[in-house]
């Protein structure tokens, strides 16, 4: 686990929604893409950043709530958004639901849109391994 160092030299642990953000924004990340050959149908790997498919998605936090003295530093290294309304997700083809500190409350909302839901969960929830 990744630990960031602030003012106060206390450790500050990088949680998963951090995490997900920075490596989103970040235009030099490199990353594996397929490519489909016209000759045969088959896919072909290839090197490239993330800028290339960057305008795919949009990820970013809405408010840095519940940090503490961390709050400031936050709002500093991480990109910013409007926090749009519920159903902006359902013109995605793919959503992403992560967990927080507590269970989300929209995973319902998102599996009744027709966009595939990509959940990622840290809580066992009641219908836990019954779902594909």
């Amino acid at each position: 686990m990744d630990l960031v160092f602030n003012n106060f030299d206390e450790p500050r642990v990088i949680v998963p929604h951090e995490r997900l953000v920075e490596l989103a924004n970040s235009a030099d990340e490199e990353i594996i893409l397929l490519n489909q050959t016209t000759q045969n149908g088959h896919w072909r790997p290839y090197n490239t950043t993330l800028s290339v498919v960057r305008s795919l998605f949009n990820v970013a936090f809405t408010a840095a709530i519940q940090c503490g003295e961390f709050c400031e530093s936050i709002k500093e290294e991480y990109p910013f958004g409007d926090r749009g309304k519920p159903t902006d997700a359902f013109k995605y083809r793919f959503v992403l639901d992560m967990d927080g500190n507590a269970w989300s409350g929209r995973y319902y909302s998102l599996l009744r849109s027709s966009s595939a839901v990509v959940k990622q969960g840290l809580f066992r929830e009641f219908h836990g391994d019954n779902w594909v």
